[in-house]
């Protein structure tokens, strides 16, 4: 067998090895996904209620999105804009719950849970309505309310 232009496997030196500040990262096994996905949910004006998103092996941001719009979250779990509403859970456990606080008409809507894309690991979403409904005026419009008579 001729040997031509073959060369015999050397490994690399350190020394031979180009000077770059570069890392890769290997993912393997499943992508990112939902442990808890968001569900519907409705809260009566001025209370409270939480929307519930857990995401399993997260590398993309997470982000919480109403109606279409983006909230800006700041480190600390507090939304800009919105001091009623806060990120609460371990961000680093993969919790990225949003508590509503005092909530109010203008609450009602279409949230969604996104978490982007990284590298090549595709994004997801899952989403929920709110429903805030008005506290009834009187004793007599609460009994009807919990009845399910008055709509």
């Amino acid at each position: 067998m001729a040997r031509g232009n073959t060369r015999a496997y050397r490994p690399l030196e350190e020394a031979q090895l180009p000077n770059r500040n570069h890392f890769y990262l290997s993912v393997t096994g499943e992508g990112q996904y939902f442990r808890v996905r968001p569900s519907n949910s409705s809260v009566l004006e001025g209370g409270e209620v939480t929307i519930f998103c857990e995401v399993g092996n997260r590398v993309g941001t997470v982000q919480w999105v109403k109606d279409g719009f983006a909230y800006v979250i700041q480190q600390n779990g507090e939304i800009v804009g919105h001091p009623r509403l806060k990120l609460i859970g371990d961000q680093n456990a993969g919790i990225f719950n949003l508590k509503i606080t005092d909530a109010s008409l203008t609450d009602d809507g279409e949230y969604e849970c996104q978490v982007g894309r990284y590298l090549r690991v595709k994004p997801i979403r899952a989403s929920a309505h709110l429903i805030v409904t008005l506290v009834p005026a009187s004793k007599q419009d609460q009994n009807a309310y919990e009845q399910g008579s008055l709509v």
